[in-house]
């Protein structure tokens, strides 16, 4: 009996032990969710005393997705080891800019960040959370993650401050690297239509105008340099909007340059969307009648454009291979 009860202990204290993320001053870059502890509160509920006494799931995966569950909140527990003669400081980071809503507990302490809640001295596209810990202590640390209105999805990494934000610095410049390339087409094509007068330019330059601000939005550029929370948290609740005007633009430049109209069927399925794509983005305001699974409406619509491209290609237009191309 008691050979068992020392098994059963050590069992306990082996898996209690490998619940403990080792860390000392060069930790850096490192993958915390896959280490970390796991609860789902299905009717987002719960208080952070509340959820400490529900049993935690392991998790393995280095990101979770979770799709739109506007009533779902994750709680991610996690317990940090300093295994140096010497006090550390640390960056985590919350590598998903589109959540809304995110509560970090150190200790008794919380700091609410996400989408909604968007920290004015904050200089990073993700939201971020500083730690300290001194030489060998141990601390456990909560978040948690809500999304109403986007996906849900929850990534965590551990940084040194100086390579925190100097990865930050390379993924913006990378992103403002293809805005410039996207602005520079949008001028491009403008020209083009201010002499050739095609109309095709113009819906062309529309598109452009519609990926630039789905992109800024979904990779949180626009609320990090001009949106006050107050506007992010309106353009969060029109997502249907953007996304619809983004699809809607490249309608009218499809139906434009592979002149579908010579096609009657599958121009009435183009010229659908424009009747259908407005009463979803009134339905689908801050979840007021159906949640952004409606997106799945535009599935069809890369069907439907190849065949309009293949059509056309087959009728004699040349231009039409450039289009299935692109």
């Amino acid at each position: 009996m008691k050979k068992i009860i020392l098994t059963i202990l050590f069992i306990f204290l082996a898996t209690l032990q490998a619940s403990v993320i080792h860390i000392n001053e060069k930790s850096n870059n490192l993958n915390i969710l896959s280490h970390a502890e796991i609860y789902v509160d299905e009717i987002n509920n719960l208080t952070k005393n509340e959820v400490k006494q529900q049993i935690f799931n392991e998790n393995n995966e280095s990101e979770l997705g979770f799709g739109f569950v506007a009533n779902y909140a994750v709680w991610v527990k996690f317990t940090l080891q300093n295994d140096s003669d010497k006090g550390i400081y640390k960056v985590i980071e919350y590598v998903n800019p589109q959540t809304e809503d995110i509560e970090f507990y150190d200790g008794n302490t919380m700091t609410l960040d996400g989408m909604f809640h968007h920290n004015s001295e904050r200089v990073t596209i993700n939201p971020n959370f500083y730690i300290s810990l001194q030489a060998h202590e141990s601390k456990t640390y909560f978040i948690k993650a809500h999304s109403k209105i986007s996906t849900l999805i929850v990534g965590l990494k551990l940084w040194k401050e100086k390579e925190f934000l100097a990865d930050n610095f390379k993924k913006q410049t990378l992103i403002f690297l293809f805005f410039t390339v996207i602005a520079t087409l949008l001028f491009y094509n403008f020209m083009l239509f201010i002499f050739t007068k095609d109309r095709a330019y113009f819906y062309f330059i529309f598109y452009l105008a519609t990926i630039i601000l789905f992109e800024s939005i979904h990779l949180g550029i626009t609320q990090l340099y001009l949106l006050s929370n107050e506007i992010s948290i309106i353009f969060t609740k029109a997502t249907f909007i953007y996304i619809s005007l983004f699809t809607l633009s490249f309608i009218l430049f499809s139906r434009e340059f592979l002149n579908t109209s010579k096609y009657p069927k599958i121009d009435w399925i183009l010229t659908s969307y424009f009747y259908v794509a407005p009463v979803f983005a009134i339905m689908s305001y801050d979840n007021w009648y159906v949640n952004l699974d409606i997106i799945i409406i535009f599935l069809p619509l890369g069907f439907v454009l190849a065949i309009a491209a293949l059509q056309a290609l087959y009728d004699g237009k040349k231009e039409a291979k450039y289009y299935m191309f692109a």
